[in-house]
């Protein structure tokens, strides 16, 4: 039924400069660090995966790890503003969450997905995240990326950093945004890797998961009423983020999570005719044919 429903609710939508590696802060991905999973998966039914439009997908249990379906999972494609978790993480390893940034520019491509904000404002680091994530603005990940040690280009150096430390082995990050460039992709498989680091993140589960807030600068006296743009929220049962893409060049995108029974899953699907379909199916189909075993029971 949900799927049924789905398929009429969700309509298809929508290099830098490498700098000294001396003025770059030490990148960390502590949400992995001495990780042990309790819980993992096993399919008790013989149920055929759905097949979808996606050119590549990739559904991973988030707590253990493990890969529940794949399709074309190394292919390289363009991962559209799937990229503002890696975004959100750089920030949240660097930042204290009440610095305020100032707002130096605009980003490069106007009429994009925006936060609403305007040179010379100031905005705390909090709420240039949920402006990040919530509304998927282009604007503030450059302010968040402009404000760093070195400015963008230093901030895109840690980008791939991390997704080197994170095993992203066949991503390479070329702006902090998303938009089109030939130096800027990633697969399903390293996609979905980010995307279990991210969700380890309490405050990106809680940002991703934010239907609507109104934000406010560092005043106070200005506000951006943004709207999540991640229709899974509120459809499909447990629904809790991540974080929907788009540009001509990728197609659809959509990292979508599923929490049921305390078992999050992760869904990724790149360059799809019809992303929010293609993860309900998936993710349904995970959800029928897998139980989850407690190994420390054992």
């Amino acid at each position: 039924m949900i799927v049924l429903l789905l398929s009429v609710l969700f309509l298809p939508g929508q290099e830098g400069r490498v700098l000294s590696a001396e003025v770059v802060p030490e990148i960390k991905v502590t949400a992995l660090d001495n990780f042990q999973p309790s819980f993992y998966p096993r399919k008790i039914y013989l149920e055929e995966a759905p097949s979808v439009w996606a050119v590549a997908a990739v559904v991973r249990d988030s707590e253990s790890g493990t890969v529940l379906y794949s399709k074309n999972p190394q292919t390289i494609l363009r991962p559209a503003s799937i990229t503002k978790l890696m975004t959100a993480l750089i920030a949240l390893d660097y930042y204290h969450p009440d610095q305020v940034l100032m707002v130096k520019r605009l980003a490069p491509t106007r009429g994009e997905s925006e936060m609403g904000l305007a040179v010379g404002d100031q905005v705390t680091v909090t709420n240039l995240l949920y402006g990040l994530l919530v509304p998927s603005g282009n604007d503030a990940a450059y302010t968040l990326a402009d404000n760093y040690p070195g400015g963008v280009e230093n901030f895109i150096y840690s980008m791939n950093k991390m997704a080197k430390n994170l095993h992203m082995e066949n991503t390479h990050f070329a702006n902090p945004s998303g938009l089109d460039q030939d130096n800027h992709y990633s697969t399903a498989w390293d996609l979905s890797l980010l995307a279990v680091a991210a969700t380890k993140n309490s405050f990106v589960t809680k940002a991703v998961a934010t239907y609507g807030i109104t934000l406010t600068d560092a005043t106070g006296q200005k506000s951006y009423p943004v709207k999540n743009v991640n229709q899974f929220l509120g459809y499909l049962p447990g629904a809790d983020g991540i974080k929907t893409g788009f540009t001509d060049l990728a197609g659809e995108c959509l990292v979508a999570s599923v929490s049921r029974d305390n078992h999050k899953i992760i869904s990724v699907v790149l360059k799809s005719a019809d992303r929010f379909y293609d993860s309900a199916r998936l993710l349904e189909w995970v959800y029928r044919n897998f139980s989850w075993t407690n190994f420390n029971e054992n």
